[in-house]
């Protein structure tokens, strides 16, 4: 069964997965995770299909089920991306003292490596296995560089093959290096500190003002649906004849239009937190779910905790 599941996947696909699956500390290889996927989205399918009836949402779910294997994956990777910005400098400063006290290039790699660091320890640990194995260093550097795309690790392998080239002393290039990336890494957490009040901002703003107006104008329309006359006529002192017939909103469709305008302002708003927040907007996605699901109660609540009200004071 496993093989002719991997047999209609395409092999794009399948380089895709296994290139995130080399960010991360995981024995698990493409095949394997691509296969888990599609087991999971057909009992989602299934288990969809059997509750409802209905092909339409079983489809969407077996989507939806696919779709979050690709994003939790493509979470995990942005997360030991960020890993390995925190911990460049930590790994760079050893790697400066190591070479310091004598040890040559690949021995000085390997001396600092450190499981605390995450994949930083495994990326490293190749880099001097394959230097010790009498491959050349500018080589490998550049492997490395473009097989891993994180920004900080390929400015610095960079340099440190520029510097191997240029004969430069590489144990004070090394201290400048870790100098650099700690203050900017301090500096992040600095400009993080004031877009923490723009995020928090849209955060209240969409999840509770949005829903609370919404809820109140759908019970608004709802009230005035309901208790309105059919028909009715009246005249003002004035013999100028006033006529009101109700509303002709449904509010089905309030509610309806309420309902999409959370959903799709709740991806939005997400997408625009982790763009100031995380400096990428797909990482944004996951404040999603509860975003959305915080507005939805809230706007199902408040229709709820008004009616409470109005019942009581009209009683």
């Amino acid at each position: 069964m496993g093989l002719k599941l991997e047999a209609i996947i395409p092999k794009s696909y399948l380089r895709w997965i296994k290139e995130k699956l080399e960010y991360l500390e995981t024995e698990i290889n493409e095949k394997s995770f691509v296969i888990s996927q599609i087991y999971f989205s057909l009992i989602l399918f299934s288990l969809i299909f059997f509750l409802s009836k209905n092909l339409f949402l079983a489809f969407f779910s077996f989507l939806i089920g696919f779709l979050t294997f690709v994003f939790l994956l493509y979470l995990s990777v942005e997360n030991s991306k960020k890993k390995v910005e925190v911990n460049l400098p930590e790994f760079i400063s050893l790697f400066s003292s190591n070479i310091k006290s004598g040890l040559t290039l690949e021995a000085a790699i390997l001396a600092s490596c450190r499981k605390e660091f995450g994949i930083l320890d495994k990326i490293f640990r190749n880099i001097g296995k394959e230097i010790y194995s009498g491959k050349p260093i500018e080589e490998v550097l550049k492997k490395y560089s473009k097989k891993y795309k994180i920004e900080t690790l390929q400015r610095f392998l960079y340099l440190l093959e520029e510097g191997i080239k240029k004969g430069s002393k590489i144990s004070d290039l090394l201290f400048e290096i870790s100098e650099d990336l700690r203050s900017r890494n301090v500096l992040k957490k600095e400009l993080s500190s004031i877009i923490s009040l723009y995020t928090m901002f849209i955060f209240f703003a969409v999840s509770f003002g949005m829903p609370i107006l919404f809820g109140i104008t759908t019970y608004f329309v709802y009230t005035i649906q309901t208790l309105a006359p059919k028909g009715f006529e009246a005249k003002i002192p004035i013999n100028i004849p006033l006529s009101f017939k109700g509303i002709d909103i449904d509010v089905n469709f309030i509610r309806n239009f309420a309902i999409l305008y959370i959903l799709i302002t709740s991806f939005f708003s997400s997408m625009i937190i982790g763009a100031l927040k995380e400096g990428n907007e797909k990482i944004g996605i996951k404040y999603f779910p509860i975003i959305l699901t915080i507005s939805l109660l809230l706007y199902f609540a408040i229709q709820i905790v008004i009616s409470q009200i109005m019942g009581f004071i009209i009683s």
